[in-house]
């Protein structure tokens, strides 16, 4: 979480779900693309299996 905050200050609200037996790690962003933060957490070695996701109105 501390990563994204010093690279990506468009995403906000990144959660950890630890009662799920995957931790879904969840963030809430204006402005970012998949890509940016997968290629983020990815240099890292970070590894993310993308879920679908929900857009709200």
């Amino acid at each position: 979480m501390q990563l994204l905050q010093l690279n990506m200050p468009e995403v906000f609200s990144p959660t950890v779900d630890l009662d799920d037996e995957d931790s879904i790690f969840r963030v809430e962003t204006a402005g970012c693309s998949i890509d940016q933060l997968t290629n983020l957490l990815d240099s890292h070695n970070i590894r993310v299996d993308l879920l679908e996701r929900f857009d709200v109105a």
